[in-house]
């Protein structure tokens, strides 16, 4: 079973729209991902024959946006 994690929520156009929202989405993110990774967890525990996997979006969306800035040699992408 596949689960993702949310990718930063304080970089969307809707959240950079006023000051102090990107804090407050990040900090809605991370309490997410947290809950999320917590609970895979507890559900690895009771079905341990069960591959659980989590898609990590959030450092998807980071290496993307790392990569951005440095020239997008890797994913191609140079604005963001």
């Amino acid at each position: 079973v596949m689960f993702f994690s949310l990718a930063s929520l304080g970089v969307t156009p809707e959240a950079r729209l006023v000051p102090g929202n990107p804090a407050r989405y990040d900090a809605m993110t991370l309490a997410f991902n947290a809950t999320l990774e917590s609970e895979l967890a507890r559900l690895q525990g009771d079905f341990g024959g069960a591959r659980i996997l989590n898609f990590r979006l959030d450092n998807l969306l980071a290496n993307i946006l790392l990569d951005a800035q440095q020239g997008g040699q890797r994913y191609g992408i140079l604005h963001t």
